[in-house]
């Protein structure tokens, strides 16, 4: 007969579905702990939509930004192999040109069901039992795969569009979003035994468990239907009948077993067999007592009937005793301890001494089987209260701080159930990043989160310096992270790429998070607000330079200077304007090494010292390839000019700083003085010495704007159509013929070190992505592009010698690349060296 606590196993063990999705909040925000084994629920994911004509749902392509709030479980009754998700999530979608239409901003609920399948085992594994251990005992892994015909969206505003979503999400979650095979999730606890409970608006996932001596049993959840948990996390039932069965085969063993009693009396000895004709074992309830606090605890009833017979007479005898099956809150442990003495009763007829002599001997034999009852039970009794270490050893898999405490316990005559608290890794802070879209018409917050939960809203905010809040210039959104300027804040500047002059661009984000000890939602807020990065510069030369030492010496055009790894970067122009740039005067420091802080401190105190304010000045430090770090820029940072003056520290890629303008001096320090007229000016070589620079400033510095650091406005717009494939002409250009396949387009110039370090890592890209296509064309004649094309095999080299194609496009700073659709639309435009991730995940994009 089934057992209302546990059906036909001897134990269940019950796990709330608020503990699981407080274990789905701690994956969301994993991606912030050191450990990186720990599996993670992505927040944020930037995906292709109908790049494949074949696989096209309703002739949508474009590209998709979503944000994705912590998924939670909604479990069904009685369920073995399937449980429903659902996620918030917004996103952003940008169409390509030809598209069919589709909402930009999607904001809304997304729901499905995943089937679980259990993979293949190899080998045959050792059966262990989870109360001896887990030794050697490997078990299976799942793989979850979403039913398609679950799968529903729910935008939170207008929901005309959601059968068009809907159908979108299906072709992600099983492709870019699916689940990956093998699992890690519970396993030990899955083992084909696992069913999911729902009823009266709680839900568990119940695991049946054979905790006696023995192989644990391998067939599918046999009669759980009851949930016990009351509210807790996490719970164990252990029914009557397997406490019982504890105790019961020394029981039986004793029934079978002979014993002789000697007795000596005044007149002489006699022996005694003993013989046990019947056990019975009964459960109840009782109350226990320990340090002066009592509470409730289970009993179990032991009566056991035999005879005593001797030569003369046979003597019936009745053994009584109560076991306490009893649990300590304080050390969480559940153990077995007798109450009392056992009382013995043996029936001599009223021959006291004789009665009282046989029943200590019985008593004293009766002993010696309990304990040994006893030291057999407890192991088994006490893993009933320390299965919390099997639970704990399973979420440490997502959660490595996870602890489990049993800290409770409920007796009833239906059995033992005992409850206690899963604790989970703090939540941590807020993320609020802010970025230029890339059109720099406003700012986007893409990349921020509420590690274990979701953010709700987007107060955008305009902040002008020592003035109060005015709230006019602030603007809340729900269903987006992006922001434009034209959408109706006062004062919001343009997204240039730098700090905004004036004021600040300020992000507010508020949303929910799952606490990590009770599971609730309870709100969050994080703030930042926008600080350009010091971004790395193309120092642009808009002619060739004159100087007063070598005449004929010319730079490369432009110069790429690294100053980090930050992708954004900076236009600056030097000597006279190109492109409706101000000039300004260029100082350079080449340097062994960045931090000689006597002679950088004398470049700053004579730039102070020397007055010109009205002479626009911008410093590089320039450094040697590889010495460029954190500290150097620290120490750089520490001591600025107080004058307007840009100040950045410089990496010399390849030396070709050193080799423009330095030459061959074998100092390890140098000046050079570029004046806004286009002049090398001034130059010194060797230790700086502050009353000479101040004299060469003041009498070389020619009047100009302050430096005018702004990011580029490449020429080839996003979403503009073009051809997208290469080949040579006759003549030894390149002409563009269109190809159904996506590609990368880099301008390049085969001698600059900036254009050649883009090019390895595209060439390294297309090693990687057999299915991409990159092409380059250099301004350069047939010979100089077969030298290019040698250098980097895996991509075209194209000669452009007449700039036909780099003029169409309106490219004037390499390197330029262009990333192209299947439909030969720009989908995105970069300038100058970016980080080789940033360029994979572009051309990933581009390809998947």
């Amino acid at each position: 007969m089934s057992n209302p606590l546990t059906g036909d196993h001897d134990a269940v063990l019950q796990v709330s579905v608020g503990t699981l999705n407080r274990l789905m909040a701690s994956m969301h925000q994993n991606e912030v702990t050191p450990d990186p084994v720990l599996p993670c629920l992505p927040h944020s994911a930037f995906v292709r939509i109908g790049d494949d004509p074949a696989k096209r749902i309703d002739g949508v392509q474009g590209l998709a930004r979503v944000q994705f709030g912590v998924p939670k479980l909604n479990l069904i009754h009685l369920a073995r192999d399937r449980v429903d998700l659902q996620v918030v999530l917004r996103a952003q979608v940008t169409t390509s040109s030809g598209s069919a239409p589709f909402p930009e901003f999607v904001h809304g609920t997304l729901r499905a069901r995943y089937v679980v399948r259990e993979l293949g085992r190899v080998g045959t594994p050792q059966r262990v039992s989870l109360v001896a251990g887990t030794g050697g005992y490997h078990p299976p892994r799942y793989h979850f795969t979403v039913d398609p015909g679950s799968v529903s969206f729910t935008s939170f505003a207008e929901t005309a569009h959601d059968t068009a979503i809907t159908r979108q999400a299906v072709a992600l979650l099983s492709t870019v979003f699916r689940m990956p095979g093998g699992h890690p999730m519970l396993p030990l606890l899955m083992d084909r035994k696992l069913i999911t409970l729902s009823a009266g608006g709680v839900q568990v996932v119940a695991v049946g468990l054979d905790l006696g001596p023995g192989d644990p049993t391998t067939e599918q959840p046999r009669q759980i239907e009851r949930i016990f948990t009351a509210g807790r996390d996490v719970a164990v039932a252990a029914n009557v009948e397997f406490v019982k069965s504890l105790v019961q085969p020394h029981l039986d063993a004793l029934q079978t077993s002979t014993t002789t009693v000697t007795v000596d009396f005044l007149f002489g000895t006699v022996s005694y067999v003993v013989d046990v004709t019947s056990t019975a074992l009964s459960w109840g309830l009782d109350t226990f007592t320990a340090s002066g606090v009592s509470s409730p605890c289970g009993a179990l009833d032991l009566t056991i009937e035999g005879e005593v017979r001797s030569s003369i007479l046979n003597i019936p005898f009745t053994i009584r005793d109560r076991f306490l099956i009893a649990f300590n809150p304080v050390n969480h442990v559940m153990g077995v301890v007798p109450k009392g003495n056992p009382q013995v009763q043996a029936n001599l007829g009223g021959i006291g001494p004789a009665e009282s002599a046989v029943q200590n001997e019985i008593t004293k034999q009766y002993k010696r089987y309990r304990e040994q009852a006893l030291v057999a039970a407890f192991p088994h009794i006490y893993a009933i209260a320390s299965l919390n270490t099997i639970v704990e050893t399973q979420l440490k898999v997502t959660d490595d701080q996870a602890t489990v405490v049993m800290d409770s316990a409920e007796f009833s005559m239906d059995g033992i159930v005992v409850r206690g608290s899963v604790s989970l890794s703090p939540r941590a802070p807020g993320s609020v990043q802010i970025a230029p879209l890339n059109d720099l018409s406003g700012y986007t917050a893409f990349h921020s989160w509420l590690p274990g939960g979701r953010i709700d809203s987007f107060e955008w905010r305009w902040l002008i310096p020592h003035t109060e809040p005015d709230v006019g210039l602030a603007r809340q959104v729900h269903d987006r992270f992006a922001f434009r300027a034209a959408e109706g804040m006062p004062g919001l500047p343009l997204a240039s790429g730098l700090a905004p002059e004036g004021g600040s661009v300020c992000l507010i984000i508020e949303g929910q998070v799952i606490d990590p000890v009770t599971g609730a939602e309870v709100r969050a807020a994080a703030r930042n607000c926008y600080t350009a990065p010091d971004p790395p510069l193309i120092v642009h030369f808009p002619f060739p330079l004159v100087s007063t030492a070598d005449p004929a010496m010319a730079p490369p055009l432009p110069l790429w200077v690294r100053i980090g790894s930050d992708p954004e970067l900076g236009i600056s122009e030097a000597g006279r304007a190109g492109r409706g740039r101000p000039p300004c005067n260029t100082l350079l420091y080449l340097v062994s090494a960045p931090n000689r802080a006597r002679s950088r401190d004398a470049i700053i105190d004579a730039v102070d010292q020397a007055g010109r304010d009205e002479a626009g000045l911008q410093m590089l430090v320039i450094v040697p390839e590889g010495v460029l770090d954190q500290d150097g820029r620290q120490e750089v940072r520490r001591r600025r000019p107080e004058r307007d003056v840009a100040l950045s520290l410089v990496e010399d890629i390849g030396g070709v700083w050193a080799t423009t303008f330095a030459g061959a001096t074998d100092s390890e320090e140098a000046l050079r003085l570029i004046t806004a007229d286009g002049r090398v000016a001034w130059s010194h070589d060797g230790a700086v010495d502050v009353t000479t620079l101040v004299a060469a400033l003041r009498e070389h510095l020619i009047p100009a704007d302050a430096p005018d650091l702004t990011p580029p406005l490449p020429g080839p717009p996003i979403g503009r159509a073009m051809p997208s494939s290469a080949s040579r002409r006759t003549d030894g250009g390149a002409a563009m013929v269109g190809l159904d396949q996506s590609m990368m387009l880099c301008f390049a110039l085969g001698w600059a070190e900036s254009s050649k370090a883009e090019l390895r890592r595209l060439n390294a890209l297309a090693v990687a992505e057999d299915r991409l296509i990159v092409v380059v064309l250099t301004d350069a004649g047939s010979a100089e592009a077969a030298e290019v094309q040698r250098s980097v095999p895996q991509v075209l080299v194209l000669p452009d010698p007449d700039r036909a194609i780099t003029d169409q496009h309106d490219i004037w700073l390499w390197p330029t690349t262009l990333t192209l659709d299947a439909n030969s639309v720009i989908s995105a435009v970069s300038v100058g060296i970016h980080p080789y991730d940033d360029v994979v995940a572009i051309a990933g994009a581009a390809t998947d």
